[in-house]
C-alpha cells in the first residue's frame, strides 16, 4: 500500500543528492534535502510538511538526528535509518568508519520499541559498498588510500539502497533490517 506524504531525509552537507533524487523519483513521495545542522532548514522541511496537507509518513535518517517525531506519531508512519553493513563487517584501516556506524543499529532497535506501540515502524537500510563520496572524502582527509581509486570507480550507483529504502518505506510488514549489498557473497 502506498501512502501520500513527506519524505524528510536528513543528513549533512555534501552526502546523498543523487540519493535524494532517487527517493524524490518514488512515486507519491516528495523528498526534501535537510541539514540538521541548520535549524532554519529544520523549521522549513516541518512547514513543508504542514502546507503539503499530506502529513508526515516517512523519515529517512541518515545523520542519526530525529526530526518530525510529532508529525510520524500523527501518521503512524515509518522511520527509515541509512546505516552500514560497515555496522557488522570488519576491514583493517575502516575502525572509526566502522565504529561510528553499530550505534545506528542500537538507536534502530530502541527506538523501533520506543514507539511500536503507536504504530510507528522503524527500519536500518544497511548498504554495503556503492558509488558514494565516502572513499574520496577517506582519502582527502586521510591521505591513505588513492591506491584504490579505480576499484571505487568502479562501484554500483545506490540503485539497490533507494529500492531498499522504498521497500521499508512501504511495504506493509517492514522488517527491521534491510542489508543490501552489490555483492551477495557478502551479504549475511
Amino acid at each position: 500500500m502506498r501512502r501520500q506524504g513527506v519524505s524528510l531525509r536528513s543528513h549533512r552537507i555534501g552526502t546523498g543528492i543523487g540519493f535524494l533524487f532517487l527517493l524524490g523519483a518514488i512515486n507519491n513521495v516528495q523528498a526534501v534535502r535537510l541539514d540538521v545542522t541548520r535549524p532554519e532548514e529544520i523549521g522549513a522541511a516541518v512547514q513543508t510538511v504542514i502546507k503539503g496537507g499530506r502529513g508526515l509518513y516517512g523519515l529517512v535518517n541518515n545523520a542519526c538526528v530525529v526530526t518530525g517525531g510529532p508529525l510520524i506519531l500523527a501518521g503512524k508512519g515509518r522511520i527509515i535509518n541509512i546505516g552500514s553493513i560497515s555496522a557488522i563487517l570488519n576491514e583493517a584501516e575502516w575502525g572509526a568508519y566502522q565504529m561510528s556506524k553499530h550505534p545506528m543499529e542500537t538507536f534502530t532497535d530502541t527506538l523501533a520499541q520506543e514507539l511500536a506501540p503507536s504504530g510507528v515502524r522503524v527500519s536500518v537500510v544497511e548498504p554495503g559498498s556503492y558509488k558514494s563520496d565516502i572513499f574520496k572524502n577517506k582519502v582527502k582527509r586521510s591521505g591513505s588510500g588513492a591506491q584504490y581509486a579505480d576499484d571505487w570507480a568502479k562501484l554500483k550507483e545506490p540503485d539497490d539502497v533507494a529500492a531498499a529504502v522504498e521497500l521499508a518505506l512501504f511495504e506493509p510488514q517492514s522488517k527491521r533490517r534491510y542489508m543490501v549489498v552489490p555483492d551477495r557473497s557478502r551479504q549475511k
